[in-house]
């Protein structure tokens, strides 16, 4: 074998080995970008928002028209949540909450109770609603001066979406570790053909 075909033979390993990084970036790549795109699109949605601002007659109730958005990636389940955080052992919360949907005229109730426990800290409590897209009108009533709610637009991992933000952040790290090797090879392997000599 002559010099020249030693050459050769060397130049076709080191582009053959190029492409091979270059099919592992792309994958890696195709596999970082697909996990972000599934963090975003399942992710849980908070539209609404209520922190012991009162309105209406009194400081225990209040009423306000709130447009829900349409969800065209899952179905129309929403999480309405209710907390407070309590000071004093024996402390309680009672009240109820409705949204009136008011281009189909239904309702939606819940009624809630919290506290009254031996712990001081903040509960909570939460149910499931199947909600049109719309505008409603949002009607409360409760015993504390500083309710505490939350419309949630769940998707279909709720409530496990942290536990999928961690996971998938924690694969993309992994993905964007394995790229650096990959193309840290291309860019040698690309400065040492060029520096080769064909003949």
């Amino acid at each position: 074998m002559t010099d020249v075909d030693d050459i050769i033979k060397r130049v076709k390993m080191k582009v053959s080995h190029k492409k091979r990084n270059i099919i592992i970036v792309v994958v890696v790549l195709v596999v970082a970008i697909g996990q972000l795109i599934f963090l975003f699109s399942v992710q849980s949605r908070l539209i609404w928002r209520f922190d012991g601002v009162w309105s209406g007659s009194s400081p225990w109730g209040g009423e306000l028209t709130f447009n829900v958005p349409p969800k065209p990636l899952f179905s129309n389940r929403y999480i309405i949540h209710i907390s407070d955080t309590f000071v004093t052992v024996g402390e309680y919360e009672e009240g109820n909450i409705t949204f009136f949907h008011l281009a189909s005229n239904q309702s939606f109730f819940f009624e809630y109770f919290l506290g009254e426990g031996p712990f001081i800290g903040t509960e909570s409590e939460e149910q499931i609603w199947n909600l049109h897209s719309g505008m409603y009108n949002i009607t409360w009533s409760n015993s504390d001066s500083h309710p505490h709610y939350k419309l949630i637009a769940a998707s279909f991992l709720y409530p496990l979406d942290e536990l999928v933000v961690m996971v998938s952040g924690f694969v993309c790290l992994i993905a964007l570790i394995a790229l650096i090797r990959p193309i840290i090879s291309i860019i040698n392997k690309s400065t040492s053909v060029k520096k080769s000599p064909v003949s």
